[in-house]
């Protein structure tokens, strides 16, 4: 949900919605194979969580740039 928020938005960059929805999908993916398979989760587990690694720290760098250089008309 953040992903397509993010996406639809304007104000982050489309990549960084498009790396969210991959992280959320990432984790959904990882909760069911947790759950229907835990022994192929534990292997899988590592490299499946690199792309949510990814764009969480997308999203971070991108705040901590440039999100608290935006102000609002209310704020001026």
């Amino acid at each position: 949900m953040l992903g397509w928020l993010a996406w639809r938005s304007g104000f982050l960059p489309r990549v960084v919605g498009a790396l969210m929805a991959l992280a959320g999908a990432c984790y959904i993916l990882n909760s069911l194979a947790d759950l229907a398979a835990p022994a192929f989760a534990r292997m899988l587990s590592p490299h499946l969580m690199d792309p949510a690694l990814i764009g969480e720290t997308a999203l971070a760098l991108w705040l901590l740039v440039f999100g608290a250089g935006r102000r609002s008309k209310r704020d001026r």
